[in-house]
């Protein structure tokens, strides 16, 4: 190291200081550590490094450091951190391949070859770790894991698990793993007892083919239910979600199920209990409990209501006496399947397949059935519980349909889609965005002269006056086109939904369809624009020489978006107290009340699901288990297909015809992503609440009414709230006030006193009256008219004539009740 002196006087110093350290410190160990004592105590930090970095000729640190690097390289850190990276990130081969190769080496275009990425360490060049290993190692290794058991699906592209293979890895991940554990959440203090949610729903794979993906999710996970990585594949299918070979899918799942809700579960060294509710797909629970559409004159699975009875203010679902709806159970699905299969058997041997599916629709719609046959997911049709996400969305699609049929009517239409469209900040808004996207001028003094001196090519291309002149040109341009377009809404607050404004437009163009309902179909994120801004469409309803009866709508509609905004809030959260169901049942009540009063002839299916199917399984689950209903929510699950999707498209053989292949290896990938990493690379949970306010943003201010508006100066209230305070009283008491009623239907007929909104009304109900000789005094009696003479009273007021005579008579009840 000391080159300054001969090698002789250096070799004869060098033992000298040996003995004379050896004689002071008691030995050669000593000695060393003496002597490093004194060199780190007085020598300079420049010395030391240069010491150290030309010790053994430059390669000492290289070793040092190239050892660590190798330990690293060979350690299982590296094989976890690669796996982690691919599979988090949805890698494809040749993009996992391209961030390994730019990790540790960098490519010079002049010669056009990749170099390494070394670092200097005290003027030595150091190679950089390999972070993760290649390709084929990360597919070796992975392929080399116990996925579980998973089976291929005779026939067709598809595997499946079994229920009990994945409820035993699901629990033992989250038992085993603390931080997973530490989440889990317990109903009424039933400590390892889980509720587990499986599902089934179709989603388009390709142009061509479709999928059918079924996954689990545990009700222990809290609010993160809804997050896609806690959503576990039960089979990845590639035909629809009603082909055959789901129906003896489902069989074997179910069956599975029902032996271990009996069973106690021994799971990582405790006593674990399982219970097992059906996801809430409404297209797929029609088929998983093998019942008629909701089409049906019977259209809800969740209760025996049907057309003539759907608009029954004041209702109740219940098996309690005195309930309007009754849930169907399995003895009553035993039974109907019974009797329809008695029926069918009697049917002649002549008759043809279509004359027998008609007359066997018929006999259900006359006797009240849905079931076609036995429930394909058994015992857990009972459990059957409409979904909160899709019903908002319904919902909502409804109350579009309607507001823009009064536009219509109302000639607002322009106005309506103006609003529709328009940024929900009006002007401001844009004035943020001007600001936002303007160029930052630019001083043209503090640019160098030397162009070559500019790092920046934006810089270097700014120096030219050319360039100097078209940007002043372009931006003078904006300005001006900014400022007409801003004169032109300058004051328009609307919803922020151009895409959907443009559909609509597209259907009002349409002359023929311009009064059908609307042939769109909404998002969750559109439904909460909706939800949040409605009250603007409203406003636009208002027009000149505006009739009482218009004004009550228009009241009406106000009111009726405020509720189910309400509603949406309430019942799409996870966590919910006594209190707010309360809430919950009183804002889907006047919204149903609201709806049914004013809007009879629009009251759906979904509506009366929001109106009386929602609050009634909202409180049946907090009984049960003290949680909000959305925990029922399948917001995770559509979240999950696009997943499937992404590890379809990584895939080496998702366009590979033949059955085997490409879902096993998305079996594979989920099982790296759902069980593997969680437990041997966690990283914080990146899941953000999928839940948003429906409020608008403003509604916190003092000066804005619940609804949005801004309060009247003299009124706690805004003008528009005030001013339907009559139509509330109306939705509260369960029918129209005297003044209201004389408003909407102002004419009377003579014989029966009912009322009509228009004299064409009136004159067709008068000729019914004329030629009908069933009365009893001078009020019509349905109980004692034949099918003939309620089909035409209905008719008279545009009503549905389809189901047995006992519906008739019931729809027909129900609209004397509300002329009267």
């Amino acid at each position: 190291m000391i080159n300054d002196y001969k090698s002789s006087v250096r070799y004869r110093r060098r033992e000298e200081t040996k003995n004379i350290l050896g004689f002071i410190h008691g030995g050669l160990e000593p000695s060393l550590y003496g002597a490093w004592d004194f060199l780190i105590s007085n020598a300079p930090n420049e010395l030391i490094c240069r010491l150290i970095s030309n010790y053994k000729r430059g390669k000492f640190i290289q070793g040092i450091f190239g050892k660590a690097i190798q330990d690293y390289e060979n350690s299982e850190e590296v094989v976890k951190q690669s796996v982690a990276m691919k599979y988090q990130n949805y890698l494809s081969r040749r993009t996992y391949k391209l961030v390994c190769k730019t990790q540790t080496s960098y490519f010079n275009n002049e010669k056009e070859v990749w170099l390494p990425r070394n670092i200097k360490c005290l003027g030595i060049d150091l190679r950089l770790p390999k972070l993760s290993l290649s390709d084929n190692n990360v597919e070796k290794f992975v392929k080399g894991l116990d996925i579980g058991h998973v089976s291929q699906i005779p026939g067709i592209p598809g595997v499946s698990r079994t229920v009990t293979g994945s409820v035993f890895m699901i629990i033992d991940l989250h038992l085993r793993v603390p931080h997973l554990a530490r989440k889990l959440t317990w109903f009424n203090d039933n400590e390892n007892h889980f509720v587990f949610q499986f599902s089934d729903d179709g989603a388009p794979e390709t142009s061509q083919l479709t999928m059918s993906i079924g996954s689990m999710v545990c009700w222990n996970f809290g609010d993160e239910v809804r997050s896609r990585d806690l959503h576990y594949l039960l089979h990845c299918v590639s035909v629809g979600e009603k082909d055959n070979i789901m129906e003896n899918l489902w069989k074997q799942h179910t069956e599975e199920m029902k032996m271990l809700e009996g069973n106690v579960l021994t799971i990582y060294n405790k006593q674990c209990t399982v219970e097992f509710q059906p996801g809430a797909d409404m297209s797929w629970q029609s088929w998983a409990a093998n019942e008629l559409n909701q089409a049906a004159t019977y259209p809800s699975p969740y209760a025996n209501v049907h057309k003539g009875n759907m608009s029954t203010i004041g209702g109740s679902i219940g098996n309690e006496p005195g309930c309007t709806w009754k849930p169907f159970s399995m003895e009553i699905r035993d039974s109907n399947i019974k009797s329809l299969n008695e029926f069918m058997e009697s049917l002649p041997d002549s008759s043809t397949e279509k004359n027998k599916h008609k007359k066997k629709l018929d006999y259900m719609a006359e006797n009240g059935m849905r079931q076609l046959g036995p429930p394909r997911i058994a015992i857990y049709v009972d459990r059957l519980r409409p979904e909160p996400m899709h019903c908002e969305i319904n919902a909502w699609q409804h109350y579009v349909d309607l507001i823009y049929l009064e536009a219509v009517r109302r000639n607002t239409f322009t106005s309506f889609v103006s609003v529709l469209e328009a940024p929900v900040g009006g002007s401001q808004g844009q004035e943020a965005s001007h600001k936002e996207t303007s160029a930052v001028p630019v001083s043209h003094n503090s640019i160098n002269d030397d162009i070559n001196t500019c790092s920046s090519a934006g810089e270097r291309a700014r120096q030219q006056k050319l360039l100097q002149q078209s940007e002043n040109d372009l931006r003078d341009s904006l300005q001006s086109f900014s400022n007409q377009h801003a004169s032109q809404v300058s004051q328009i607050q609307g919803c922020g939904l151009g895409y959907l404004s443009s559909k609509i437009k597209e259907h009002y163009n349409n002359e023929g369809n311009r009064f059908n309902k609307l042939s769109i179909r909404l998002i969750g994120s559109q439904a909460i624009a909706l939800a949040r801004y409605s009250y603007h469409l409203v406003d636009t309803l208002e027009c000149e020489n505006e009739t009482a009866a218009q004004k009550l709508q228009r009241y009406s509609i106000g009111k009726i978006d405020c509720l189910l905004r309400n509603a949406g809030g309430l019942f799409n959260r996870t966590e919910l107290n006594s209190v707010q169901i309360s809430e919950l049942k009183d804002a889907c009540e006047m919204y149903f009340n609201l709806m049914s009063l004013f809007f009879q002839s629009s009251v759906n299916v979904s509506t009366w699901t929001v109106g009386y199917a929602i609050p009634y399984h909202a409180k049946l689950i907090f009984e049960q288990y003290k949680v909000g209903y959305g925990i029922v929510s399948l917001q995770a699950k559509e979240a999950k297909h696009a997943g499937v999707k992404k590890d379809l498209m990584l895939s080496n053989r998702s366009n590979v015809s033949s059955i085997v292949g490409k879902w096993w290896q998305v079996m594979r990938s989920n099982y790296v992503r759902s069980f593997y990493l969680p437990e041997h690379q966690p990283i914080p949970s990146s899941y953000i609440s999928h839940y948003q306010s429906r409020l608008p943003r403003h509604c916190s201010s003092s000066k804005h009414c619940s609804c949005g508006r801004e309060k009247d100066i003299d009124n706690d209230l805004c003008l528009f709230c005030a001013s339907s305070i009559d139509v509330v009283n109306c939705a509260l008491n369960r029918k129209l006030d005297e003044s209201v009623l004389a408003a909407l239907k102002p004419e009377i007929c003579q014989h029966c006193n009912s009322r009509f909104a228009d004299k064409s009304l009136l004159s067709s109900h008068l000729r019914f009256c004329k030629t009908t000789e069933v009365r009893t005094g001078s009020v019509i009696n349905p109980l004692t008219m034949p099918v003939p003479a309620l089909k035409e009273a209905l008719r008279n007021r545009h009503l549905s004539t389809t189901g047995n005579k006992s519906v008739l008579i019931q729809r027909l009840e129900g609209a004397l009740a509300g002329e009267g």
